[in-house]
């Protein structure tokens, strides 16, 4: 009986035309390495919907099989709805290939999908329009004519397919029978015909159906299909043994399961190594080390590719890290997943969580305990989002510490997060991201420290806030359409912002000491190519810290507050090569405004090497009552294009021993008539010195007066420079 049903390894295509429910033709990209469809050869194909198929989903959700039985060019005439399947539409680029299935196993079962026309076969070795291989089933009479010594006929024989009483007929050395379980009577054999028959394996029978259709077990060795999770099971005699998973048969046909080593490699659990606990040279051509779900992790090996690598148990490396997802979290914005947040906090032995990229909402606080060591990592701040759906005016994430001792300090990383507040503006934000409060005391209370880098806070009331807490470091964090994006109180000490971005905040940086800002307990606030732009109040306002050194900085296109930068009560601050400009429409805003000690105590600071642009003043230094400043304003460049603009230099009331020299100033054709002024009151010991005013365009108004107050050196300026 001639195999009709044809078969083919790894043959897959795509559709080039959109397939209807009701066609019965199909246009596939390429034929290639597909079985032949030529009458009455065919085979079955399967034809898989990709937009309903994900990693997750096995079977896939929209499916069909079909039977191909013609081809022209790349034109399949095809039989619908095989195998228990329904017809259904298909578009361009599904998947068109071949699979093990059900109807493909069971004709082949059948005899090969031949069309019997007779009960007797007679089989020819000399006919060689015949191939000399066939299989039969059922109880055909078959009559086999001798082929000779030098052309032997080797026959498949199928369960029952030869009557006892045609045996006889076999000449001893001429024919070969392969059985696979069909003989009624071994004995029927003579000892030169049973020298040659060779046993394949003795499955009794093969059969298909749903999984609710499996029928009893009791039949030692026989097979069953299912056809709608495409699993596989044997009959032990007291079982059904799941033989092949479903999603191994749709993935590979199979063809990926004969070793263990490969069959690993699909499953992702690495290359198979030997582990210290195990011998794997029993197990590892069998798969017999996945039939525990409780042992099989630790009995898997991972090696990496690299060189040098040494294995490690899979159950092993799984906790190299901690998912949040692995404590509860869902990441679908709607379920609050603060619990599985604290969970990780709360645990003593969990250092690291990685969350991955998806929404997370948090309502309620997560409190982040005293003495841990943590730190969190997004798959990327753009998409990992830690939310307060609602805008509930809580912390989101709260530390508090309640003692000085050293050992209940926290130390934690935020990384690749955003933190959104959920308030629809700036304005209307009630909740903080992250609140870090260590211990008050006045001997180094700033115990612990939070880090971030790369994060992005934002439509929050504040974006961090601290106090009692020294050596925190913020990079490449962006701060946008905050209330504050970065506020800080008493003893904030020892503050980095490395890359930090603020945009449309009402303070960028808002670093006050409410407590007290003359007593230098408030210590060290370091930025360096921070930008902050169009914030409605000031960029940066920081009142009574001993240092503050901001370098390559850009503060631009504020447009309200009394400053750009406004610096209170601080010693020795220092800002250098920054540019610091307002919006042109500002009627008030001072560039860099300083004022010195509300309490008397040396202050000294510096601009140098700035631009400073469109303010109604430059720089104005203001002294408290007697109390002096020690200021060095030093190659700078000056510039307006705003007609509200009155000074570009101004030495408020006891502005004393200042120095100015080396800036340029243009006044763009303005009416800036006196660049730098001082007040009647208590200015004095001033140097203006090597200044240079120059004329872009317009009228030129040369400065009638430099105001540097009594005893001020005036000397070596040069006026009407071309810019």
């Amino acid at each position: 009986m001639t195999i009709n049903v044809q078969f083919a390894n790894y043959a897959t295509t795509r559709l080039t035309n959109a397939l209807t429910a009701a066609a019965t033709t199909v246009v596939v990209n390429s034929p290639t390495g597909f079985p032949s469809a030529t009458s009455p050869l065919y085979f079955y194909a399967t034809l898989v919907d990709l937009a309903s198929f994900t990693a997750n989903t096995q079977p896939p959700v929209s499916y069909e099989v079909v039977k191909c039985t013609a081809l022209s060019g790349n034109t399949y005439t095809i039989t619908r709805a095989q195998d228990g399947t329904t017809a259904k539409q298909f578009q361009i680029g599904d998947v068109f290939e071949v699979r093990v299935n059900a109807a493909g196993l069971n004709d082949l079962s059948a005899g090969g999908g031949g069309a019997p026309t007779s009960s007797e076969y007679v089989l020819l070795a000399a006919d060689a329009s015949l191939p000399n291989r066939r299989i039969l089933t059922g109880s055909a009479r078959v009559t086999v004519t001798d082929g000779g010594a030098t052309n032997p006929v080797t026959l498949d024989l199928g369960t029952n397919a030869i009557a006892n009483t045609y045996l006889a007929q076999m000449a001893a050395n001429t024919i070969k029978g392969n059985n696979t379980g069909g003989l009624a009577n071994a004995g029927d054999f003579t000892a030169a015909q049973l020298s040659l028959l060779t046993n394949s394996g003795g499955a009794v029978s093969w059969g298909s159906g749903t999984h609710a259709a499996r029928p009893a077990f009791g039949t030692a060795g026989r097979f069953y299909f299912e056809t709608d999770t495409f699993d596989i099971f044997f009959d032990t005699g007291a079982a059904w043994q799941q033989a092949i998973a479903g999603a191994l048969l749709a993935a590979n046909n199979l063809s990926d399961v004969a070793n263990a080593a490969t069959a690993r490699t699909n499953l992702g659990l690495g290359s198979i190594a030997t582990h210290p606990t195990t011998d794997y040279a029993a197990t590892a051509n069998n798969l017999s080390d996945l039939a525990s779900a409780t042992t099989a992790t630790h009995n898997l090996s991972y090696l990496s590719p690299l060189s040098g690598a040494v294995a490690r148990a899979v159950d092993v490396k799984l906790q190299d890290t901690l998912n949040v997802k692995d404590l509860g979290a869902v990441g679908d914005g709607t379920t609050n997943d603060a619990a599985a947040f604290q969970a990780f906090f709360n645990d003593a032995t969990a250092t690291k969580l990685l969350v991955p990229a998806a929404t997370y909402k948090i309502t309620t606080q997560v409190t982040i305990p005293t003495g841990v060591n943590k730190h969190v990592i997004g798959e990327q701040w753009s998409n990992t989002i830690l939310k307060n759906v609602g805008n509930t005016g809580i912390s989101m994430f709260r530390y508090v510490k309640s003692d000085a001792t050293v050992g209940t300090a926290s130390y934690v990383t935020f990384e690749q997060l955003t933190f959104d507040g959920g308030a629809a503006s700036a304005g209307a934000a009630t909740s903080v991201g992250v609140w870090w409060n260590g211990f008050d005391t006045t001997s180094g209370g700033h115990l612990g420290w939070l880090r971030m880098t790369d994060c992005v806070m934002q439509f929050l009331l504040r974006g961090t806030s601290i106090k009692f807490s020294g050596f925190s470091k913020f990079t490449r964090v962006d701060v946008n359409n905050n209330g504050t994006g970065f506020w800080g109180d008493r003893d904030a000490s020892f503050q980095y912002f490395d890359n930090c971005y603020a945009s449309s905040n009402n303070n960028s940086w808002y670093y006050v000491d409410s407590v007290s800002p003359n007593d230098g307990v408030s210590n060290g606030l370091f930025f360096a190519r921070c930008q902050s732009v169009g914030c409605t109040l000031e960029d940066a306002n920081i009142d009574g810290w001993q240092v503050v050194w901001m370098d390559q900085c850009t503060f631009d296109l504020g447009t309200g507050g009394s400053a750009a930068v406004y610096i209170n009560n601080c010693q020795d601050w220092h800002i250098s090569n920054s540019w610091i400009t307002s919006a042109t429409s500002t009627t008030s805003r001072v560039g860099v405004y300083n004022i010195g000690s509300t309490s008397g105590g040396s202050r000294s600071g510096s601009v140098a090497n700035c631009t400073i642009l469109n303010s109604l003043i430059g720089v104005q230094i203001l002294g408290v009552n007697t109390y002096g400043t020690k200021i060095v304003i030093d190659g700078n460049k000056f510039s307006t294009t705003n007609t509200h603009t009155t000074n570009h230099i101004y030495l408020d009331s006891y502005a004393t021993s200042c120095k100015i020299v080396n800036n340029h100033i243009q006044d763009d054709g303005t009416s800036v008539a006196n660049p730098i002024a001082c007040s009647a009151t208590g200015v004095n010991n001033n140097i203006v010195r090597h200044n240079t005013w120059g004329k872009a365009s317009g009228a030129w108004f040369p400065p009638t007066n430099i105001g540097a107050g009594s005893l001020a050196e005036t000397v070596n300026n040069i006026f009407g420079v071309t810019n």
